[in-house]
């Protein structure tokens, strides 16, 4: 009975991970979930702003996450990986929520009851140029474009690529948008608003739809499945924690599309999202919440006094990304550009490896490394170690191998071994090109660590992300300008070291 008591007391004292993705929506969500759970005294830690479902979905199934919001048709495409099954006759929005929920459960992954809402992707239009065409549904802009009308579209990178995007329009409706160019959701909306784009994707809940005087266009042949908003956890959370699950359970059917639409354009117009949730909350009964009072957004330079403490703290995150990473990236680097300075059948295949490694994208690669690493700091500190690499081994390779020969022989002449040979004359006539290129490795560090924050890992790049999610630029200036000052400071720092490790001549 003792040892059953102690772990349950354990268990309710470890926090509730919560998560979610970068968008606006899904911050507002994972603030809900983990306000509604503290409302029942529930320890909660948030990972917010993670790169995508994928990275999300993955750090659930590796236990470094308990919940974060989700949607049936992303969850059914995207993460399952499965065909969309064609709309019938009075199946409505739940032709895909009950094979996504048996699915799920087959894998301890829980889908809970659906929060009210679909966030459904819809093709929109300026409303004049729609009623001037006469444009409602998709097959009538299908007919517009195939009758020779020159359209310009701006689409979002996911939607240009997903079976449920574009390709897929193309491919029911005949649609022929052949110069769509890719845009993020902040672009998109000032593209079409300055006439720049005539059709862009959008989101049914996003409150731009009526602001900008924008038509959704009817998908009449169900092409896009519907996207219910639920809360989708580890089935232990429930064992573990039953007051998280009790809280989610109680927001099942809380938000509708008109409440969510009015959430977003809160935080469209600069309210936080921990602020948005917390008056929504209030507004439904949660115990605890206190309803956001509106404020004057402060200037740039009070915000950034107002935010020191949570700008130092970051400043400190990012440091620790760059210097672990720099710490083993550097001395294996220069290990294997001596070892390619000495072996020429090593040489290639060190500087071919090093070379592809850098090649990878950095978002992929962090999405790869979350299914074995989890979220947070280690797979930042593998990615910053792989892109770390490649300048150091190269100016270790062009150093060394730059060393007068006639040097070498006189020191072979005098007795001195290999090793004395490396540690006297090699290295410090080749500290100088080695260390340009631990230098270009630390400004390189510096400035891929903000990439962090897509799966939660911290650093200066959390602002960053959330600035871009919010577009809010006093966000983007909080984290950007710190990490430029940072990767200026310690260049500076380290072409000062180099003047000192320079050889007399």
């Amino acid at each position: 009975m003792i040892p059953a008591l102690l772990l349950a007391a354990i268990a309710s004292a470890t926090p509730v991970r919560v998560g979610s993705k970068s968008f606006a929506e899904s911050r507002i969500l994972a603030e809900i979930f983990a306000q509604a759970m503290e409302a029942r005294g529930v320890p909660v830690e948030r990972r917010l702003g993670l790169a995508g479902s994928e990275v999300a979905f993955a750090a659930l199934q590796a236990d470094a996450l308990d919940v974060y919001p989700e949607y049936d048709g992303t969850a059914w495409l995207v993460l399952l990986h499965q065909p969309l099954p064609p709309a019938k006759a009075g199946e409505g929005d739940d032709r895909v929520e009950l094979p996504v929920r048996e699915a799920l459960a087959a894998r301890g992954i829980l889908w809970l009851p659906a929060l009210g809402f679909s966030d459904d992707w819809v093709i929109a239009m300026p409303e004049a140029l729609a009623a001037e065409k006469g444009v409602r549904t998709l097959s009538d802009l299908a007919r517009l474009t195939r009758s020779g009308e020159d359209l310009s579209a701006g689409f979002s990178p996911e939607f240009l690529g997903r079976e449920d995007g574009l390709p897929g329009l193309v491919k029911a409706y005949g649609l022929r948008l052949p110069g769509a160019k890719p845009l993020g959701e902040p672009l998109r909306y000032g593209a079409i608003a300055a006439g720049k784009v005539q059709v862009i994707d959008a989101y049914s809940t996003d409150a731009r739809l009526v602001t900008l005087g924008l038509r959704g266009l009817v998908d009449d042949l169900a092409v896009f499945p519907p996207y219910r908003a639920a809360p989708i956890a580890r089935a232990d959370l429930f064992s573990r924690c039953p007051q998280a699950g009790a809280a989610l359970l109680a927001l099942g059917g809380s938000l509708s599309l008109e409440e969510m639409r009015h959430l977003n354009q809160q935080v469209e117009q600069g309210t936080e999202p921990a602020k948005v949730a917390a008056a929504f909350l209030e507004r439904i009964g949660f115990d605890g919440r206190a309803a956001a009072t509106p404020q004057a957004r402060p200037g740039l330079w009070r915000f950034l006094v107002d935010q020191r403490a949570y700008l130092a703290a970051l400043t400190l995150r990012h440091l620790e990304l760059t210097f672990a990473s720099l710490a083993v990236a550097c001395p294996i680097g220069i290990l294997l550009g001596f070892w390619a300075s000495r072996r020429r059948a090593a040489e290639a295949l060190i500087l071919r490896t090093v070379g592809v490694l850098q090649t990878v994208p950095s978002l992929p690669l962090l999405a790869f490394l979350v299914p074995w690493l989890g979220i947070g700091v280690w797979p930042s500190l593998v990615a910053l170690f792989i892109y770390g690499l490649l300048p150091v081994v190269q100016s270790t390779h062009a150093g060394l191998t730059s060393v007068d020969p006639d040097l070498v022989w006189v020191a072979v002449g005098q007795g001195m071994t290999d090793a004395q040979i490396a540690r006297w004359i090699r290295f410090p006539l080749a500290a100088g090109v080695t260390l340009a290129g631990v230098r270009v490795a630390t400004v390189t560090a510096v400035g891929n660590a903000t990439l962090a924050a897509f799966v939660g890992g911290g650093g200066l790049g959390e602002p960053i992300l959330a600035g871009l999610t919010l577009n809010d630029h006093r966000l983007i200036l909080l984290g950007a300008i710190p990490a430029a000052l940072l990767a200026i400071a310690l260049d500076g720092i380290l072409a000062a070291v180099g003047k000192r490790l320079a050889p007399a001549r």
